[in-house]
């Protein structure tokens, strides 16, 4: 937890609070010999780790529930849910990400139809590269 400056060890400390911010937690301990205050977070901050709470408002929008059925689910297990505002913000945020994501896989995919199209000579008369469709009629 911290270095012993007074032959101090675990046993000496102290839970003294827990803070949360929907489903990650913060605890802040404090040392009864020499008064360390030493924090201890729930997830690490890492660019690679999606955050938890984004995490599960992902899973919510992916499994075709909302907030309400997040509540519920929470409470059946006894763990304490984030608030309706901050769902609805990573919601947004979320929101915001997939269109982003989107957009850019449909650049992509532009970008290979163009390409595509080029290699096979499928161009229009002012050399602008067409993606034929062929319909059976029915």
């Amino acid at each position: 937890m911290h270095t012993p400056g007074f032959g101090c060890t675990f046993i000496n400390v102290e839970f003294m609070k827990e803070i949360r911010k929907g489903f990650e937690s913060t605890w802040i301990f404090k040392c009864k010999m020499c008064n360390l205050l030493t924090t201890i977070l729930s997830e690490t901050k890492k660019l690679e780790y999606i955050p938890i709470n984004k995490a599960i408002t992902n899973g919510t929008c992916a499994i075709g529930i909302g907030y309400t059925q997040l509540a519920e689910l929470s409470a059946s297990i006894d763990i304490p849910c984030m608030s309706p505002n901050t769902y609805i913000k990573l919601t947004d945020i979320l929101s915001e990400d997939i269109k982003v994501i989107a957009w850019n896989v449909m650049k992509l995919a532009g970008i290979e139809e163009k390409q595509l199209a080029l290699e096979a000579g499928d161009v229009d008369i002012d050399g602008i590269p067409m993606c034929p469709v062929v319909a059976d009629g029915q």
